[in-house]
């Protein structure tokens, strides 16, 4: 009994301590020895027969006298020797991408972007038309052309270009538009090809050359369509472009 109860008395022996964790570099060192042991064997034969065929490249660069060249492969050779005597592992920074080299000025096109309209000295734009006999289309922005009036504020002496930013689905026959400014009277007919192809899709054509041989001041200009009452094209703006 005397035997059991000092038994009984002993003490439990404390647990063993959890071991901490490796620290990162020694997981890598580990890493690394697992590579050296059952990967390297397949990588040395590869990055051997690369270096033999950088050799031959290089021996053809200064045969052909391309020393500059040469260089570069020499640089190569030498790196395939460094992983040839390491783990063979490339490092995740080689893996990343160059930045893109900055944009030298001397290289940039100086010539500046066509416009697809170029300035204009006078805009009229649909929105701003004073009178109209048909409302302006709210889902395309444009106004069908059955007829139509701006007040032109001011206009200097030149010549001009007069374009149109229309579009229209399809003509059927050449489409005759009629136009009247500073004392002035046009015909313009837009030829069937020149059709948009879609109510939405709105381009530029010019319908008319005009010289204002005296400066304008609230004036009007007018333009009407071959059929007023079932127009086939839809206007945007009115350009007068100066001619040099």
């Amino acid at each position: 009994m005397e035997a059991f109860n000092a038994f009984a008395q002993t003490p439990a022996p404390a647990p063993a301590p959890t071991p901490a964790p490796a620290p990162a570099a020694t997981r890598l060192e580990q890493l690394d020895s697992t590579y050296l042991f059952n990967l390297r064997k397949f990588h040395g034969p590869v990055l051997l027969d690369y270096q033999h065929e950088l050799e031959r490249l290089k021996q053809q660069l200064i045969a052909r006298n391309r020393p500059d060249d040469a260089k570069y492969v020499d640089a190569e050779i030498e790196y395939v020797k460094t992983l040839s005597t390491t783990t063979g592992i490339l490092p995740y920074t080689s893996l990343i991408p160059p930045p893109p080299a900055p944009l030298d000025a001397a290289t940039l096109d100086p010539r500046p972007r066509q416009k697809i309209i170029p300035e204009a000295a006078l805009s009229l734009n649909a929105i701003e038309v004073s009178k109209s006999s048909f409302p302006m289309n709210d889902k395309s922005q444009g106004l069908p052309m059955g007829s139509a009036e701006w007040i032109v504020k001011s206009l200097p002496v030149g010549n001009y270009d007069v374009v149109m930013l229309f579009s229209c689905k399809t003509l059927e026959k050449p489409e005759v538009i009629s136009l009247q400014f500073a004392g002035k009277e046009f015909k313009a007919p837009v030829p069937i090809e020149r059709a948009t192809g879609s109510d939405t899709d709105f381009r530029p054509y010019r319908i008319a050359k005009i010289v204002i041989d005296q400066a304008v001041s609230d004036g009007t200009f007018s333009i009407q369509g071959e059929t007023p009452t079932t127009p086939h094209i839809s206007i945007r703006s009115i350009f007068f472009i100066r001619r040099e």
